[in-house]
């Protein structure tokens, strides 16, 4: 007879070992997804110091020739970062080479120290490559006591038999207190170089651009375009280019000249697209009471405060709100025998007097006036062909709003900020609107009522229409 009673033991056995394996899978997964935090170079400057290290692979599968050229781009780099450096202790530079041991050849200095430039290029002259195994932990090890950093580089051609979990553990410590770990693989291209640098640094593997190195984790590069490589990584430490900005077309409008009613400006930025997006306006001609020009200029900010900028025209013009109220009928300005009669025809010719350019309020000019030419009957214009009667001006503007927008018409003078003077008082009922004040406007304008005191009339004509916009 079988005996099965092994049986218990072994499932329980094989039970345990695949759930340790899951486990290791799991772990193995979570170690090797470790992300790069936020590109330092892309977020905006404190007052700390920024702080760099450069970490050289100077294992034995390192020719002369390529330590040669690693020396060129090294000083490159430094170089570089010197130039872009625009004040005391805002780069402090490391040097730091490893094999199965990591040395600092050079620690913390400030890249605008007087003797930076010449300390950089004795050391980076003078160092021996030691040879052996690439052991990136050893490094890793290192940085880990070098207290907080903000970018590392590591310059390898990445042949090792390190196991990558090994390599994501201590990286991961580092990314996980801020150090952005970006690599560069020279040389052998291979998988097994691939899977480091990726347990190293990341995923992302950046082609063709070095300058593009806040989208990606690593890039391969070869030793006779290396010292370019690493001048470009240098200029790119601190973000200093500004968003590439779009405005929306040019746009003519009869109202609204609002983003949008007239379009938005699109922008895109090299870090990103977390971006502030603000625009300013100046009239450059014209009232926009009525016809203007307006010059949007559209400003993209990204967080290290570098911007860009550009110009929208805006045309605004109320032709066709003006059309709009006159297409019920004609508007006559006055009373009695002294008009003024305003039409459909004569939209134009109303764009084209107003604003008035003058400041003496006076009534019309006796007759019932017709427009002809685009001339106000015989009411004087200036040699600008705006009206000279400021009085005329605002009846003109008060009586179009009103007919385009009756109920404003039963607006009471006491709910609106309207100077109104004691005569003015005396000639408007007790709790007169604002059809009341046009009508005594017209009486005024007509030389009924009010000459002495054109110039109060003029001034509560003033409060009334201000803020008020045809169409609205």
């Amino acid at each position: 007879m079988k005996n099965y009673s092994h049986k218990p033991f072994a499932l329980t056995f094989f039970v345990l070992f695949f759930s340790l394996l899951s486990s290791l899978n799991a772990y193995t997964n979570e170690t090797l997804s470790c992300n790069n935090p936020v590109f330092p170079g892309c977020e905006a400057p404190d007052n700390e110091p920024f702080k760099i290290v450069i970490v050289i692979d100077e294992s034995g599968s390192i020719t002369d020739f390529q330590k040669q050229k690693i020396r060129e781009a090294i000083k490159g780099f430094a170089n570089t970062l010197v130039s872009k450096a625009k004040a005391p202790k805002q780069f402090m530079f490391s040097l730091v080479t490893f094999n199965s041991q990591a040395r600092t050849l050079l620690p913390f200095s400030d890249v605008k120290a007087s003797n930076f430039n010449s300390q950089i290029n004795n050391i980076v002259n003078n160092f021996n490559f030691r040879g052996g195994n690439t052991i990136f932990t050893s490094a890793l090890g290192q940085l880990q006591t070098m207290g907080n950093i903000d970018l590392v580089y590591f310059i390898s051609d990445g042949q090792t038999s390190e196991s990558p979990n090994n390599v994501s553990t201590l990286a991961c410590s580092l990314k996980n207190k801020g150090t952005f770990i970006f690599g560069v693989v020279l040389g052998g291209q291979n998988n097994s170089v691939t899977t480091v640098m990726q347990a190293l640094t990341g995923k992302r593997e950046l082609k063709n651009n070095s300058t593009q190195i806040e989208n990606a984790d690593w890039m391969k590069e070869d030793y006779n375009g290396f010292k370019n490589c690493m001048e470009s990584l240098a200029a790119a430490v601190v973000d200093d280019t500004p968003p590439s900005i779009t405005c929306p077309p040019n746009k003519k409008v009869n109202l609204d000249t609002s983003p949008a009613a007239t379009g938005k400006a699109q922008a895109m930025d090299n870090c990103g697209n977390n971006l502030t997006i603000n625009h300013e306006d100046v009239i450059a001609e014209g009232d926009c009471d009525w016809q203007c020009k307006i010059e949007r200029t559209w400003t993209a900010m990204d967080k290290r405060g570098n911007q860009s900028n550009c110009k929208q025209i805006i045309e605004k013009g109320s032709a066709s709100n003006i059309e709009k109220a006159l297409k019920d009928g004609p508007i006559v300005i006055g009373y009695t025998s002294t008009t003024l009669t305003l039409d459909e025809r004569n939209a134009k010719c109303i764009l084209q007097w107003l604003p008035a350019n003058g400041d003496r309020p006076s009534g019309l000019k006796r007759g019932k006036q017709l427009i002809t030419n685009c001339r106000p009957g015989t009411n004087p214009l200036d040699a600008a062909g705006k009206l000279t009667n400021p009085l005329l001006a605002e009846a003109i503007k008060l009586s179009l709003y009103l007919r385009l927008h009756p109920d404003f018409g039963q607006t009471k003078l006491a709910n609106l900020r309207v100077r109104l003077t004691p005569i003015l008082k005396q000639n408007l009922s007790k709790t007169p609107d604002v059809n009341d004040f046009m009508e005594l406007g017209n009486k005024a304008l007509g030389n009924l009522v009010m000459a002495p005191h054109l110039k109060d009339l003029l001034a509560a004509f003033t409060d009334i229409n201000t803020g008020l916009v045809l169409g609205n």
